[in-house]
């Protein structure tokens, strides 16, 4: 049995922010498994970046943590609403008294909730685990922004049991890939979000996506390709972002 950490969060608004949108900052309608990582660790106090401030410059905790922990994400929404508005920036390194006022389009989805599962196999190196179950208190935990804060509406320790599983009923967002038909269910959406972010030498940002299907608030039954490993709490399957 694998111990987890399963996260009830939700807020009044979030944006996770599509790299490269330039006149409107879009949003990703569900958060990726990169923001969900960079949430739980800055909740715990490992920062991505403790002393450099380049925004992908990452520390050595950071790095275990990010790839050693298993996340899972269920979205508790029926819809998902988004919209757009425009915020303020100012610039303040500009020679003016006051620094330039630059308004740019914002996209967010309103009032989120979520559940979030993290987990990991590797018992030497779960820092992430130990972290949130050594912690009575947190630090700001954010919905993709420090100006969208996140409400931790429950934190709980959970058994995880690892399966062969050719078919299953999830509530939790798939990977498209792993996925040979969907046999019911029908409030979901299909989505490309990033799984990972790196960065090479010259500066260059390299993005690796997939392709995954998002349950809205309720229970989609899919096929899977052959028997693949899949991991359950309670009733509940889901497989790892």
């Amino acid at each position: 049995m694998i111990k987890g950490i399963a996260i009830d969060v939700s807020g009044y608004l979030a944006s996770y922010r599509i790299l490269g949108s330039i006149t409107t900052q879009n949003t990703y309608s569900v958060p990726p498994r990169t923001a969900l990582i960079g949430m739980a660790a800055a909740m715990v106090g490992v920062w991505r970046s403790p002393k450099e401030k380049r925004i992908f410059q990452r520390s050595r905790i950071y790095d275990e943590i990010n790839s050693d922990t298993k996340v899972a994400l269920k979205v508790r929404m029926s819809n998902i609403h988004k919209y757009v508005d425009y915020v303020n920036y100012r610039n303040i390194k500009e020679k003016s008294k006051y620094g330039q006022v630059k308004p740019v389009s914002v996209e967010f989805i309103t009032n989120p909730k979520y559940t979030i599962m993290y987990w990991s196999e590797n018992k030497k190196v779960d820092k992430l685990l130990q972290l949130i179950k050594g912690k009575r208190e947190f630090f700001k935990a954010t919905l993709g922004n420090n100006e969208y804060p996140a409400v931790i509406e429950s934190v709980r320790e959970v058994e995880v049991s690892k399966l062969k599983k050719d078919r299953i009923l999830t509530e939790y967002v798939t990977d498209s890939s792993m996925i040979t038909r969907i046999v019911s269910g029908e409030n979901y959406i299909v989505e490309k979000l990033p799984r990972k972010i790196e960065v090479d030498e010259r500066g260059k940002v390299k993005l690796e996506s997939r392709e995954y299907i998002v349950p809205l608030n309720t229970k989609i039954e899919v096929n899977l390709r052959d028997k693949h490993s899949v991991y359950k709490v309670g009733d509940g399957y889901f497989v790892p972002l």
